[in-house]
């Protein structure tokens, strides 16, 4: 029994972690929760907090910046900022 306890517990951790991606890598219409945030208070006074789901809008070609909606407000910050945002990545 504790076998097959152990075995769901490590799938469910792998799906898990195969979903987390930055939100840089997320594409126009997908959303996410957010996990992880870089300490900055600036991030956090626009909204980008732990286990607030963040949408993207729109992007820009070449690195450019990312629109994303928190809290019913469209925000655009740079692409190196979003790479740091890390996002358990949800279905629409």
């Amino acid at each position: 029994m504790a076998v097959d306890t152990k075995r769901m517990y490590e799938e469910k951790m792998v799906k898990s972690i195969l979903q987390n991606k930055s939100l840089e890598q997320l594409r126009p219409g997908e959303q996410g929760v957010i996990v992880n945030v870089p300490a900055n208070s600036f991030l956090a006074s626009l909204g980008f907090r732990a286990k607030k789901t963040v949408k993207i809008i729109a992007k820009e070609l070449f690195n450019g910046p990312l629109l994303c909606s928190v809290d019913g407000r469209n925000i655009a910050i740079g692409s190196d900022v979003a790479g740091k945002i890390i996002v358990n990545s949800t279905e629409k």
